[in-house]
């Protein structure tokens, strides 16, 4: 019961915070993410369910991507793939480079300099899909290349993490296999429910709109353990959930169910995100 009044406390300062950001004309993710703060580490320290936020806001974050994905149709995947793996790539490295050259002017290492560069290079890429749901811009043809940049920007961010955490073990042939094996089993698994399965279901489910929903939530945390069970995060898991469900033609009806879920879980992300700024200091505020 400790839990639920912590959390009605936090929901009311961030609808206040909120008004009051709507009011100025700013985007509400700013006021979540003021909430953390607040009640963060770095002011008040009041957060002490910080697990169950944190479950809430991976159920945001999944169902984002899970919806991301059901919009992505894999034929505008095949006309956005080639632009979107140049300019994703082509801007990763230049951020890399400069985001490099200026860390090390501000005095940092070889090593925290290569870390905040990589950093640097890398949108959030449910920041920038929560402002173009917003805006209801995620059919258009620039939010589906800026979401194909930001998808090049998460497996090059994935590549570098497994390298940087793994050093020389990393790129070794038994390690490759073994990768190679997992991105196998869990994108066939998506594949064959995109191509055999998907349609007849929710066919047979389309008479009721509770089932429909219950089965595409169902689907979705499904394919997040599957994804977290094989070493991938969950995140992608969500994702190619909704890419195999993007054909039938019934998406409209899920997103429709599936956006409130979103909306709240989303609103916890980002303000458990804020809560994980654990210093103010100037030691830290200057350089950023």
């Amino acid at each position: 019961m400790a839990f639920l009044l912590e959390l009605g406390f936090v929901l009311v300062l961030a609808a206040v915070l909120g008004l009051l950001a709507h009011r100025l004309r700013q985007p509400l993710v700013l006021a979540y993410i003021l909430t953390g703060v607040i009640l963060g580490p770095a002011v008040l320290n009041a957060i002490t369910s910080a697990e169950f936020l944190d479950t809430f806001a991976t159920l945001g974050v999944a169902f984002l991507l899970f919806l991301v994905g059901i919009n992505l149709k894999p034929s505008a995947l095949k006309e956005m793939g080639r632009s979107a793996f140049i300019a994703g790539i082509g801007q990763v490295v230049l951020t890399i480079f400069f985001g490099f050259l200026l860390s090390a002017a501000l005095g940092f290492a070889f090593l925290p300099a290569l870390y905040i560069a990589l950093a640097l290079s890398f949108s959030s890429t449910i920041i920038v899909v929560k402002l173009l749901a917003d805006r209801h811009e995620l059919p258009s043809l620039s939010s589906r290349l800026t979401i194909g940049i930001l998808l090049v920007q998460d497996v090059v961010a994935l590549g570098a993490l497994i390298i940087l955490n793994n050093a020389g073990s990393a790129l070794s042939l038994p390690f490759i296999l073994s990768l190679a094996v997992k991105i196998l089993v869990v994108g066939g698994v998506a594949v064959v429910v995109h191509h055999f399965l998907a349609r007849k279901v929710f066919s047979f489910l389309s008479s009721s709109q509770e089932l429909l929903l219950l089965v595409a939530v169902a689907w979705c945390v499904l394919m997040m353990g599957i994804a977290f069970a094989f070493g991938f995060s969950i995140e992608i898991g969500a994702l190619l959930a909704g890419l195999a469900l993007s054909s039938i033609p019934y998406t409209n009806e899920i997103e429709s169910k599936v956006r409130p879920l979103r909306d709240f879980f989303l609103i916890i992300f980002f303000i458990f995100l804020g809560t994980s700024i654990g210093s103010l200091s100037p030691t830290i505020l200057l350089p950023a």
